[in-house]
């Protein structure tokens, strides 16, 4: 028979033996399913490095989880899930310089699009989402200040005058960069081969076109699972969302 205590001390050998196996048993933050994904990928455990940093990316969104999940997914051939990965990390930084030049080489080494013309003036995309809306903010109020407050105290001339007019311009800046990453949150990536293009939000409905993996779409509409996205080429339809994913999970 076996005792109580030695139970006990083959449970906890087990357990540990386990842990030291299967590491991802004892991570809990993202951090930790981050260092667990960078230690799979540098010994080309590429599957075990993408439930890693999918796990992560559970915990905790950001860019540098998020483009070191598309490198993984372009490891291992997920073309869809790779470009959808590398277009958030560039929302989430724009500024990341490898994740924009990693994405570009991906798409031209597999035939795919980018989110090229998205905005008005280059420049836009080298604030976030975020930075422009907290900029577009404070220049409203600038303005507005600029505005209101000087002929309270009888200030006039032409220098107040002159920075309404200059904060306002910027302000529209800002409002239309704004606008460009709307639209540039809005896209949504094909991850599935043979993504199907339904005439209606439900699963049975009959198909209207095809998308390959990897190919970019403008969301039109959402209803439950599913999302009405348009192509560039002319492509329009529902598609679920297992099979297209949004660039920005709403």
């Amino acid at each position: 028979m076996i005792s109580k205590i030695q139970l006990f001390l083959r449970l906890s050998i087990g357990a540990l033996l386990l842990t030291h196996a299967f590491p991802e048993l004892q991570a809990q933050t993202a951090d930790e399913y981050f260092m667990l994904g960078n230690n799979a990928y540098a010994s080309g455990d590429f599957a075990r490095a993408k439930e890693n940093y999918m796990s992560a990316d559970k915990e905790k969104s950001a860019a540098e989880i998020s483009y070191n999940l598309a490198n993984t997914c372009a490891k291992l051939g997920d073309k869809g899930e790779a470009m959808l990965h590398y277009m958030r990390a560039l929302y989430q930084n724009p500024r990341m310089r490898e994740a924009e030049a990693n994405m570009s080489v991906f798409a031209k080494d597999n035939s795919l699009e980018t989110p090229d013309g998205i905005f008005t003036l280059p420049f836009f995309a080298e604030l976030s989402h975020s930075e422009w809306a907290y900029i577009a903010f404070a220049l409203f109020w600038i303005f507005i200040l600029l505005l209101v407050v000087p002929p309270l105290y009888g200030v006039k001339g032409m220098a107040t005058t002159f920075m309404a007019i200059l904060s306002f311009a910027f302000f529209v800046f800002a409002v239309v960069a704004e606008r460009d990453w709307n639209s540039y949150s809005n896209l949504a990536v094909a991850i599935k081969n043979d993504t199907k293009l339904k005439v209606s939000p439900v699963d049975d409905a009959p198909i209207a076109s095809i998308l390959q993996q990897g190919q970019i779409s403008s969301i039109e509409k959402r209803s439950g699972n599913h999302i009405k996205v348009n192509t560039k080429s002319g492509k329009s339809g529902w598609a679920s969302l297992s099979e297209m994913a949004p660039v920005f999970a709403k």
